[in-house]
């Protein structure tokens, strides 16, 4: 009798420990929170929806994901995700539920980038504009930790932003990081969910009108320099990835893309008027990718451009 009882109460314990642990799990493939505030553990996560051909670095495409929740009345997340983790960040802007973030690694190089989203009303909005963060592989820095890119202080929420100028910063948390601390919005003693959405949308723009970039000269020395672009009609780019020539080399690479109504870019084709190495043609290609066009509803659902690099070599 005593053994069955051991037993037994070893198998609770199990089961309640491992529940725990995958509730506490904040980071990975899943993870748990209350996601739509409705005062229930859920979990995300990451499936794939379409199989990649080939090597996406050449000629090929990569596996493509998109998030989903274990509650039904979520809706998936759908942005053409590449391979993924997901971070639960808390409640970022004090509405009662969890906001999360998706990191991309790069298929590529070292910099991947970084989408917080909220939820709100069944809707998926960015709380925060898209992002570049360096992983910290091509120097071997293992302590790198690019799970906390997002943090929240009693006053306002931060990202930290790869850009090429910068050293390490240590966060609020003592974590080393690479990159630009930038405020993406305050916080107020009770912040409702207009205010929140009003407050998200004054800062998307003021990030969009500080990642806009017309500069066309002929040096890639510093970020996004050397990138030209073809006008979609009515819409501009509202998120330019750093482009890194880590190939040092020179040359000029034209890209066409296609564009979705989302403001996604569905695919990338290497143009004949291209004048590069395939190492150029590459860092061009994966840029193109996550770069984010301005939506809209009323324009064809696949739109043609184009984007220019003119790499040189580095100084």
């Amino acid at each position: 009798m005593d053994r069955i009882f051991f037993s037994a109460l070893f198998v609770i314990l199990f089961v309640n420990n491992t529940i725990g642990q995958k509730v506490n799990n904040k980071v990975g493939d899943s993870i748990y929170g209350d996601f739509n505030g409705d005062k229930k553990i859920e979990y995300a996560y990451r499936k794939l929806i379409k199989k990649g051909v080939g090597n996406p670095l050449e000629d090929g495409s990569p596996d493509v994901y998109e998030v989903c929740f274990s509650d039904a009345n979520i809706k998936p997340i759908k942005d053409d995700f590449y391979w993924f983790i997901l971070i639960n960040e808390g409640d970022l802007d004090n509405d009662g539920s969890d906001e999360l973030s998706v990191r991309e690694d790069p298929m590529n190089g070292c910099l991947g980038l970084v989408k917080t989203f909220t939820i709100k009303k069944e809707e998926t909005y960015y709380l925060i504009e898209p992002f570049p963060f360096y992983r910290g592989s091509c120097d071997n820095e293992i302590s790198i930790n690019p799970e906390d890119l997002v943090e929240k202080t009693s006053n306002a929420v931060y990202y930290y932003e790869y850009e090429a100028s910068n050293s390490y910063v240590v966060n609020n948390i003592g974590k080393k990081l690479f990159g630009k601390k930038n405020k993406a919005f305050d916080l107020k003693v009770k912040q409702t969910e207009k205010d929140t959405l009003q407050s998200n949308k004054k800062n998307n723009d003021t990030l969009k009108n500080l990642k806009s970039n017309n500069d066309k000269t002929n040096s890639v020395n510093e970020p996004n320099k050397g990138l030209e672009e073809s006008p979609l009609v009515g819409r501009k780019i509202r998120y330019k990835p750093v482009v890194e020539n880590t190939c040092n080399e020179f040359g000029k690479v034209i890209i066409e893309v296609i564009v979705d109504r989302n403001g996604n870019v569905l695919n990338v084709v290497n143009s004949n008027g291209t004048k590069a190495s395939s190492c150029l043609i590459n860092i061009a290609k994966i840029n193109a990718k996550n770069t984010k066009w301005e939506s809209d509803l009323n324009a064809p659902e696949r739109q043609f451009g184009y984007l220019t690099y003119n790499f040189s070599l580095k100084e």
